[in-house]
């Protein structure tokens, strides 16, 4: 299992989806404080992704499931004020898959899009995640607790950049 599978956090809902198949347009040079800013936003919609598929499947005495509620007041205090970042990275990936008719998001209001952009992260990461996963998952999320979530979210803006780097590369590549 990729690290980035996880813990890309929310932006893997829309970022790696959308950068997993051979890209439609240019992939975008995302501004990586908007990056961190999208990863802490969506880390504690990850972790609810995470609990919705591995709450059955890991030990009652393990790492997550100890550490339930500190995780999600932490996460959750990281994302306060990171939404227009986060907006900002969303909406570029809508541009840049062009495909699917969602410009009606473009004109949502804040109050509007958070509650669905919330809900569908949720969902993509609990569906992204396998039950054979959610003991690597604990042993990452374990190795990674001592990190501060800025920190955490910067790192995961580097994964991204780099996991954008390699479809640039690959798109610039193709006759």
């Amino acid at each position: 299992m990729k690290l980035t599978g996880f813990l890309l956090a929310g932006l893997a809902a829309v970022a790696v989806p959308a950068t997993a198949q051979a890209p439609a347009k240019p992939v975008p040079q995302l501004d990586p404080r908007e990056v961190s800013s999208a990863v802490r936003y969506a880390m504690p919609l990850a972790l609810q992704g995470v609990y919705s598929t591995c709450g059955a499947a890991l030990p009652a005495q393990g790492y997550l499931r100890s550490n339930r509620a500190d995780l999600t007041t932490r996460f959750a205090q990281a994302s306060e004020g990171q939404w227009s970042g986060a907006r900002s990275v969303i909406m570029q990936f809508m541009d840049r898959e062009g495909g699917n008719d969602v410009s009606f998001m473009r004109d949502m209001p804040d109050d509007a899009l958070k509650p669905f952009v919330d809900a569908m992260v949720t969902q993509l990461v609990a569906k992204e995640i396998k039950p054979a996963q959610c003991t690597d998952i604990e042993r990452i999320m374990e190795q990674l607790d001592p990190l501060p979530a800025e920190n955490l979210a910067n790192l995961m803006g580097v994964v991204i950049d780099l996991a954008l780097k390699d479809d640039r590369a690959k798109l610039a590549a193709k006759p």
